[in-house]
């Protein structure tokens, strides 16, 4: 029997007989010759025994043992089965090293030239190792690709008599069929879109309804263009809204490139005039949802999407499959969707609230700022005026603010009402409402543990949304508003108690407004304006508010020092690093530094770096132009489009290495002309 590959073997009784018939004809003629010629017998004698020795050999052995198993197994099998060596699968047996012992005729037409005994299987089949096979667990077999199919190949361990379990008997199922269907099966499944026009209200409102008309008529136009090559399902369900069914084979298209609808979109122009257009330039929101088990999963998962595109700004897509999350877009302001009905329902919903708990705790998020505070400020007078005790939750000693509460403490109702994280633990109970004010992200809260303790949440905020969001009992989430404070104010002038706000209390919320506007520079709207008004009203002294952003002089030279640090990168952006080590006010510094730097002609954006404890923290301003927001979630951060920020665990120079890699990334996938 030849060990690489042979004629189907006879039942074994019948080829011990054969081989004693060999035998006896040797030896017959070797008797013979031996009569005729002593040395001629002698010489085949000689080769008889080389023979004899040679077939005994433990590759002999290992060759007659397989057969042995071989034929077991057949004789197993019912009498009309086919023999493994005339299957129609590839059977191989190999050492756990590569080497090839044996195959069968279909093996050795898969790989085409036969091989010798001993040949390593990894020259016929690139990429196939025998280790994958070691693993006990292995059950469903190991998928190779082979020429331009695929295979299942399963190992059975055959061990020898005396030796360790060193030969695996490999056979090979032709899977290509099977994974061309599962591959369209998987291409093939549905994925649900929805599709909102985000200013429909504002057009309405600035335009003729003939113009308002051709705007709508140009947007549909392209999105049908945009969906048709999917073959898919676009329908118009109400007045700004589409669902878009289709295929998932086509949201790779999409994703690659980027959504670029949303820029079609933003480019639908309807006037004579460049100066008609800008209250006509339309933008879309899409939410996709794919990877459900349903199309009522995938229909949730969009509609999540789009919520959370909602809540970054609008202009934008977000594509959900099942917990991952990807976006994309947003190079725009965000686009004022704001109505005061929601702030009247928000307010009553937080009376509720505030009617059926014992005790309040309000926290935002570490290193809290002005607006933090002053937000916090505006809640807890909410909360006093319905009698509930209230705590502030704050870390003094990491925050910058510490001027603001200072100066509301001299308030007698304020006194003991700021809290540590430690003691705000120890006032948790099972009745406790936990109002969240100017972060939505609960890796950044002072104390994520009392999130798990309270019985309801409230989140109030004004940042654009993250993929990691605080699960609340009523959130009122505006990107659109300029900050916490704002909100808050909008809140007061529809809750028992607002119209009751102290004059420092006023001052807080303004000193809020003022950070996150950059003194009404930045981010701002009407409402932005009415509630400074409201606030003025209630006694706040803008004198007063500007006194709360002095800095000593020690500060004023640190900022001015960062300034005079700072060098250009990719000409329209500054960046700043800060080496010295931390010091006192010097988040301050940093915030204040990276605003004034963007009055440098031809800047866009600034860059601020400076260490504190084992971490570098960036501030980042824009001027609208640029969404610096984009560049910071990049390293875990957020914030505005204008205003943002991240922390990295890195030294500073390994940390602008990374910023000025992701600035130049980001303006050249999302603003080439601007370079």
């Amino acid at each position: 029997m030849k060990v690489s590959q042979g004629k189907r073997p006879v039942v074994g009784q019948y080829r011990a007989v054969r081989r004693m018939a060999l035998l006896f004809v040797s030896l017959l003629i070797l008797a013979v010759t031996a009569l005729f010629d002593l040395r001629a017998a002698l010489a085949q004698g000689i080769l008889l025994v080389v023979g004899i020795i040679v077939y005994s050999l433990p590759f002999g052995r290992v060759g007659r043992r397989l057969q042995k198993q071989l034929d077991a197994a057949e004789r197993r099998l019912d009498s009309d089965s086919i023999s493994f060596l005339n299957s129609a699968l590839p059977v191989a047996a190999v050492r756990r090293s590569g080497a090839l012992v044996w195959y069968n005729e279909a093996f050795h037409r898969l790989i085409g030239q036969g091989p010798s005994p001993g040949h390593d299987i990894r020259e016929s089949i690139p990429g196939f190792s025998p280790q994958k096979f070691a693993d006990p667990e292995l059950t469903d077999g190991v998928v190779i690709p082979i020429a331009k199919s695929m295979f299942r190949v399963y190992a059975s361990p055959f061990r020898e008599i005396g030796q360790k379990n060193d030969l695996l008997l490999l056979t090979f199922f032709d899977i290509t069929e099977h994974t061309a269907l599962a591959n369209e099966y998987k291409v093939s499944r549905p994925v649900v879109a929805h599709i909102l026009i985000d200013n429909l209200e504002e057009i309405s409102q600035n335009v003729r309804e003939g113009d308002k008309a051709l705007i709508l008529g140009a947007v549909d136009t392209v999105l049908n263009e945009w969906a048709a090559p999917t073959g898919g399902i676009l329908q118009l369900t109400e007045r700004s809204r589409y669902l878009f069914v289709f295929e998932e084979r086509h949201l790779t298209s999409f994703v690659s490139d980027k959504f670029s609808v949303l820029d079609a979109v933003r480019a639908i122009r309807v006037g004579e005039s460049e100066s008609d257009v800008g209250a006509l330039e339309p933008t879309i929101s899409i939410g996709v949802g794919a990877g459900g088990a349903s199309f009522a999963e995938n229909y949730e998962l969009a509609r999540s999407a789009l919520e959370l595109t909602l809540g970054r700004g609008g202009d934008q897509a977000t594509v959900k499959q099942g917990a991952n999350l990807e976006f994309f877009g947003g190079k725009t302001r965000t686009v004022e969707r704001r109505t005061k009905v929601k702030s009247r329902v928000i307010a009553q919903s937080l009376a509720e609230l505030l009617n059926e708990c014992t005790s309040v705790l309000v926290t935002g998020h570490r290193r809290a700022d002005f607006d933090s505070v002053g937000a916090a400020v505006g809640m807890a007078r909410l909360a006093m005026a319905k009698s509930k005790p209230v705590h502030i939750v704050i870390d003094r000693k990491s925050s910058p603010a510490r001027s603001l509460i200072h100066h509301v403490e001299q308030l007698p109702e304020y006194e003991g009402c700021f809290v540590s994280p430690l003691e705000a633990l120890d006032l948790v109970t099972s009745s406790t409402l936990l109002i969240v004010v100017d972060t939505h992200n609960p890796d950044l809260l002072e104390s994520a543990d009392l999130l798990k303790g309270a019985a309801k949440v409230v989140l109030i905020d004004h940042h654009r949304r993250m993929a990691s969001t605080i699960e609340s009992d009523l959130s009122y989430h505006e990107p659109y508003a300029s900050s916490a404070s704002e909100l808050v104010c909008e809140l007061a002038q529809y809750s028992l108690g607002g119209n009751a706000l102290r004059k420092r209390e006023a001052e807080a919320m303004l000193a809020g407004i003022v950070l996150d506007t950059n003194n009404f520079s930045f981010h701002t709207s009407y409402r932005t304006f009415e509630a400074a008004a409201f606030l003025k009203k209630m006694g706040g002294d803008t004198i007063e508010v500007k006194k709360l952003f002095q800095v000593d002089f020690d500060s004023y030279a640190l900022r001015t020092g960062i300034i005079s640090s700072a060098s250009r990168h990719e000409r329209i952006t500054v960046l700043s690093s800060w080496t010295d080590g931390p010091c006192d006010g010097l988040s301050v510094a940093a915030a204040q530094a990276a605003d004034e730097m963007l009055d440098i002609e031809g800047v866009e954006a600034s860059f601020v770096l400076y260490p504190d404890r084992s971490k570098t923290y960036i501030s980042a301003r824009s001027l609208g132009v640029i969404n610096v927001q984009l560049i910071m979630e990049q390293f875990g951060g957020g914030g505005h489009a204008t205003n943002a920020g991240a922390q990295l665990d890195l030294p500073v120079e390994q940390a602008r290495q990374k910023l000025c890699t992701a600035i130049s990334r980001t303006l050249r996938e999302s603003y080439p002309e601007l370079l």
